[in-house]
């Protein structure tokens, strides 16, 4: 009984992995295994010359799919929204902005421009270069360009963003906080 549910276990997970890659079966089958990590997760945190906005942003994409998976922001006008730093793990970094969310006095018009602009992130013109940037760790041209669409969405020049990011699977995503492909 243990073995039929162990094996009804790892069918279900296969499952839910292919659906990240597109139906591919070898690939979900090397990222259930840990040989692959097909989601790249990059962390921010921002605040303007003025020190007046604050926020933190992460964004999930797919290197299988080239799509992005999921995103989330957070901006406020108090300081305690910067105090959290990016180099955190993905699980604390996101749980920290989930609590600033539904605790801080949040800016919601800011952030449902920057949401809206991270949920079309995948349609910029550095979107394909962000794989390349992470493969040769390049974060200060990770760094410029989110510096940019913070600028942009801030309507100011002076923003100030701190960037990391890491490579995760799709299996932790969906069971550690429930995302599925779309």
């Amino acid at each position: 009984m243990d073995r039929n549910d162990g094996a009804r276990e790892y069918f279900e997970k296969l499952k839910i992995v292919e659906k990240f890659c597109s139906g591919d079966t070898e690939t979900a089958k090397k990222i259930l295994k840990g040989e692959y990590t097909d989601i790249i997760v990059l962390k921010g945190r921002f605040k303007d010359g003025q020190e007046e906005n604050f926020g933190l942003f992460i964004v999930f994409v797919s290197r299988i799919t080239r799509a992005l998976v999921a995103s989330r922001s957070v901006i406020s006008h108090t300081a305690s929204v910067f105090h959290h730093k990016p180099f955190d793990t993905w699980k604390l970094f996101l749980s920290k902005m989930e609590k600033e969310i539904s605790e801080a006095e949040i800016d919601n018009g800011k952030m449902q421009i920057l949401d809206g602009v991270l949920e079309r992130l995948d349609e910029l013109k550095f979107f394909n270069n962000i794989y390349e940037w992470v493969d040769s760790n390049d974060i200060m041209n990770l760094t410029d360009k989110f510096q940019r669409i913070v600028n942009n969405v801030l309507d100011i020049e002076d923003s100030h963003v701190v960037l990391d990011f890491e490579n995760i699977t799709s299996l932790m995503l969906y069971e550690e906080k429930g995302i599925k492909p779309v």
